[in-house]
């Protein structure tokens, strides 16, 4: 049976963030750990997912009352917190509490929102490719959602792919949706200005993780989604996404980059504010002992030495081996040619999925 090389978009940011982070947490067996939004992040996905698990009676969600999902959300936190507390990064009670609030807040949100809209089509459903021109290169991810959207939504987001009235035989009346629970800011409002929606949002517009998830929708159900969807729990809110041939040349073309730095093991460390909640800071550490300096008024600096450090032993990682047997082309030396692309900034309420 053919061994494949799994590429997904957390990895390929991963590898871009941090060479040395990337070589850490896929080739070698050190425990992770993990922090309050990473954690609650994830409790807050599998509580949407029990929320829409089939009842013995027929009702919209699986909880009879929007009480009783937002007390079960209360106790999931305390098993969350009490079964990893020995991983968290920076243990905060204040901070773990602050986080309970916020999972409040969104699962209220989604529940108010969503109590009389279909159903997703599809929650946390897989989808995998093998990239062609890439031998035993397996490209994956895991959708939150599949949604319906409104007739309506599609053609004034859309027009382009109507024909004669109808949607084009090209493409399914489907929307990817990205359940976001990350504490939003500037950008990411109604009253907000063009420009802070502008700069607040262009990560989301230029991100691969909409590129990667319609390509590989595309691939694998042979039509086109009509766009992927950021929605952001916290303020009910969404960001609609769409993408085209010419951001399939793009991740392509990074892609290969990536499993060219991979293959020429190529894991730079980039010293960032990612370290501060990085599993593997004392890993990282090429010293015995970590160092810190006290914050201290500069004029009382002298020629004392304020620079302390504290015993933090070295976890040597037993490493894997690279043995890929995968073979990339060369990238191109030019990058694929651009053209200029709108990119229409959308805040708009309801949910464009149907009722």
């Amino acid at each position: 049976m053919a061994r494949y090389f799994r590429v997904s978009k957390s990895s390929i940011l991963t590898f871009f963030r941090c060479g040395v982070q990337w070589f850490f947490e896929y080739l070698t067996n050190l425990p992770r750990r993990t922090d309050y939004p990473r954690l609650g992040g994830g409790e807050i996905h599998q509580h949407i997912q029990l929320i829409h698990r089939t009842p013995k009676q027929p009702r919209p969600f699986y909880f009879r009352t929007l009480k009783a999902a937002l007390g079960s959300w209360s106790h999931r936190w305390d098993r969350a917190l009490e079964r990893e507390k020995d991983r968290i990064i920076l243990p905060n009670a204040e901070a773990a509490e602050k986080m309970r609030l916020h999972g409040y807040k969104c699962i209220a949100n989604y529940w108010k929102a969503n109590y009389q809209k279909i159903a997703p089509l599809a929650i946390e459903k897989r989808f995998k490719y093998l990239l062609p021109d890439m031998q035993n290169i397996l490209l994956y991810g895991i959708f939150d959602q599949l949604r319906t959207p409104s007739l309506e939504f599609i053609k004034k987001n859309r027009p382009e792919i109507f024909i004669n009235g109808q949607l084009s035989p090209e493409y399914d009346p489907v929307l990817i949706v990205d359940l976001n629970s990350e504490y939003v800011g500037k950008g990411f409002y109604k009253d907000d200005s063009l420009e802070e929606k502008i700069r607040g949002q262009f990560k989301m517009n230029v991100s691969l993780e909409p590129v990667i998830y319609t390509y590989l929708y595309n691939q694998t159900m042979g039509k086109r989604p009509v766009g992927f969807v950021y929605y952001y729990l916290s303020n009910n809110n969404y960001i609609f996404v769409r993408c085209d041939d010419q951001d399939y040349q793009m991740m392509l073309y990074i892609i290969k980059i990536f499993i060219e730095g991979v293959r020429s093991e190529s894991f730079t460390k980039a010293a960032g504010s990612h370290c501060r909640y990085c599993d593997y800071l004392e890993a990282c550490s090429e010293r015995s002992n970590l160092y810190y300096s006290e914050p201290t008024d500069f004029s009382l600096v002298s020629d004392e030495q304020i620079i302390q450090s504290f015993s933090s032993p070295v976890i040597q990682p037993q490493a894997r081996q690279l043995k890929f047997k995968f073979k990339v082309p060369r990238s191109p030396k030019k990058l694929p040619k651009l053209r200029p692309k709108s990119s229409k900034i959308i805040l708009p309420d309801p949910l464009p999925w149907r009722n």
